[in-house]
């Protein structure tokens, strides 16, 4: 066991080892002192790195200039088909409901609920039993 630890030390730097770190934190580390105690340096002003373009698929809106005019909005909104104003739709309409749109309903429930009936008699296993009066 000793013959492979050692042979392990030689490819480990030796300021890796327990030995170094225990001298190297010896003695007390100080804390930095607070910005103002700093001494002011006279240093350039660094500016920041130019702006590269970057790969990919452009931009879809061209950016204008100062004096042209912006490009122009849709000009269309919504109407609802129920009341036929603008600004909303049938789902969201607040409109009361008229007795030629209840005509209307009460013909889709029914013409809905009579292709229900049919699709349950076609799909029993049992023939369609008649009742005699």
């Amino acid at each position: 066991m000793n013959g492979i630890k050692e042979g392990l030390t030689q490819f480990i730097h030796p300021s890796l080892s327990k030995y170094t770190f225990l001298r190297t934190y010896s003695f007390m580390i100080s804390h930095i002192p607070d910005s103002c105690v700093w001494v002011d340096m006279e240093a350039a002003y660094l500016d920041p790195p130019p702006i590269k373009k970057k790969p990919g698929r452009p931009k879809l809106v061209r950016k204008r200039e100062s004096h042209e005019k912006p490009k122009a909005s849709r000009s269309g909104s919504v109407v609802c088909t129920r009341c036929r104003n603008p600004g909303h739709n049938k789902r969201t309409c607040k409109a009361v409901i008229t007795s030629e749109s209840n005509k209307r309903v009460a013909k889709a429930v029914n013409k809905s609920s009579t292709n229900a009936r049919a699709k349950v008699g076609a799909s029993s296993s049992q023939p369609p039993t008649q009742v005699q009066t």
